[in-house]
């Protein structure tokens, strides 16, 4: 019977060889494994900036929805909006019974040219915000402010009868 000498290929060295051998194999291990992480953080990086640009360029171009708070008194129906940087000329409110449209446009920012954002977080640009309201108004007698970047819009609630529902107490009767 021939022995496989390929399964090890230790048989003919002297033990110090083997040692040699088997320390030398961690280190190239670690070098090959230290090139594969530097090169794996490299092309990250690489990609990382890519997304971070591709989101920041799209972020900036879509158009972004305010913070909106609607309420009811008893009395008219209030609708507060966040709009930084938005003047009454960029701005339109369209109510309806029960909705409220608002759209618009922010200031622009002159910087978008010159520099490279690495964040963006502040609003900027076209917006629309749709509001389904909680109570029918009076579309017709709408007002609205801006002061220090927040929009009140106030509307008078339209007055709804409220069904009233007679109950009738019938006689038993005696047969």
């Amino acid at each position: 019977m021939e022995q496989d000498e390929s399964k090890t290929g230790t048989e003919h060295e002297s033990p110090e060889e083997q040692a040699s051998t088997e320390t030398s194999k961690p280190a190239a291990a670690e070098g090959k494994s230290s090139e594969v992480i530097d090169t794996v953080k490299s092309w990250l990086g690489t990609v990382g900036e890519s997304v971070s640009h591709i989101v920041s360029t799209v972020a900036g171009s879509r158009p972004w929805v305010p913070a909106t708070d609607v309420y009811t008194t008893d009395t008219e129906l209030v609708v507060l909006a966040d709009l930084p940087g938005v003047s009454t000329d960029a701005l339109k409110v369209d109510p309806t019974p029960l909705s409220l449209t608002l759209t618009g446009a922010g200031e622009a920012d002159d910087r978008e040219e010159a520099v490279e954002y690495s964040q963006r977080g502040r609003p900027r640009g076209d917006f629309e915000v749709h509001l389904d309201l909680p109570a029918e108004i009076k579309h017709g007698q709408v007002s609205a402010k801006i002061k220090r970047g927040v929009l009140e819009v106030r509307a008078p609630l339209a007055v709804v009868e409220k069904p009233t529902v007679t109950v009738i107490q019938e006689e038993d009767s005696e047969e």
